[in-house]
């Protein structure tokens, strides 16, 4: 059973745990980050060759992350996340013409919600502000309110979207997303604006679909041929956003069955493999990759039955490996990750 951190601690433990907590800070800034420059390594952004004489359809599948992360003491929208400076711009968006990795797509995060709420009329969403507990001087609940406010006004005047479409949420301080509060990096994450949705057309992985002639790339999910007698490999990114988060929810849920569970065969090998980012001690963090890969693991043999695959395992890497920079409050949120890898021999060539 996964133990997560105490509701209250007494001070000697707590000063004890700022002590580790700003001695493994300090490792950090000696250790350099395992992702590579762009910052886009996991599922839906690996780059693989073709080398058969076919051509391929593949598919790159972005899981969307619908939090607006801001600076301290600032209700401003950060350079980094695309905005358009006019509602003509508009005109030729689309979720799927976004060029880039996961993290390109997720800096679009604004424009795909309004794209996708003026191609689905009916939809709705919830936005709801965030503050850090610190410093209290600059967190405030009207700078939360202020941030979500920011959010909504974009899609009111940029996209167009009705404001009756968009409920306001209570502000929160300290959104709960980071778990150890004396951790600066946990307190960053705690400053943002949250869009929710129960519309999985808002929701939804952003899937773009590529031809890939042989020898070349394209936009790919980690699928590739390699030649006769090798596998066909597939991956898959199941990400827990929040710090203690332990539950696929329901959007991954559906991931699972849609884009996982119809595609393993008698002969596939799924090997499950959880990430996490660097905010905790480095074994809460193993333990936690560890359990989310065996939670996804739980869901898959439940979802596709005994027998239907050669076989399933799971591990988890903790922080050792990870798949996006943590420098950036959206890249740890993105490490937070089970990467599902389903090998299966390829077909012979004719």
């Amino acid at each position: 059973m996964m133990m997560r951190p105490p509701a209250s601690l007494c001070p000697a433990t707590v000063l004890l745990l700022i002590i580790v907590l700003v001695l493994r800070l300090g490792a950090q800034e000696r250790r350099p980050d395992a992702a590579n420059d762009d910052g886009n390594r996991a599922a839906g952004d690996h780059r693989a060759n073709t080398l058969g004489e076919d051509r391929d359809t593949v598919n790159a599948i972005h899981p969307l992350l619908t939090t607006i992360f801001f600076e301290e003491g600032s209700a401003g929208i950060s350079e980094r996340y695309v905005r358009l400076a006019a509602p003509d711009l508009t005109r030729n968006f689309t979720d799927t013409t976004i060029a880039g990795g996961t993290l390109e797509h997720y800096h679009n995060v604004l424009n795909i919600i309004g794209y996708r709420m003026r191609v689905h009329p009916s939809t709705t969403i919830e936005i709801g502000g965030s503050s850090s507990r610190e410093p209290r001087r600059l967190e405030t609940a009207e700078l939360a309110a202020m941030r979500a406010g920011a959010v909504r006004a974009y899609l009111v005047k940029v996209w167009g979207i009705d404001t009756a479409r968009i409920r306001m949420l209570p502000t929160r301080r300290g959104a709960a997303r980071g778990g150890f509060v004396v951790d600066p990096l946990a307190r960053e994450e705690d400053r943002c604006a949250e869009i929710r949705s129960a519309d999985w057309e808002i929701v939804k992985p952003v899937v773009v679909s590529a031809i890939r002639a042989a020898g070349g790339s394209g936009a790919d999910d980690g699928r590739y041929r390699a030649g006769r007698g090798e596998n066909l490999v597939r991956q898959y990114a199941i990400p827990f956003f929040t710090f203690t988060e332990d539950k696929p929810g329901a959007v991954n849920a559906r991931v699972l069955r849609e884009f996982i569970c119809n595609i393993i065969h008698p002969d596939a090998h799924v090997e499950c493999v959880g990430h996490n980012d660097i905010i905790g001690l480095e074994d809460w963090n193993l333990r936690l990759s560890e359990f989310r890969a065996n939670i996804v693991m739980n869901f898959i043999k439940h979802c596709v039955g005994s027998g239907r695959a050669a076989s399933i395992a799971a591990r988890g890497v903790g922080e050792s490996q990870p798949l996006y920079p943590n420098a950036l409050p959206e890249g740890r949120c993105y490490n937070r990750t089970v990467l599902v890898t389903v090998s299966e021999p390829a077909a012979a060539d004719p």
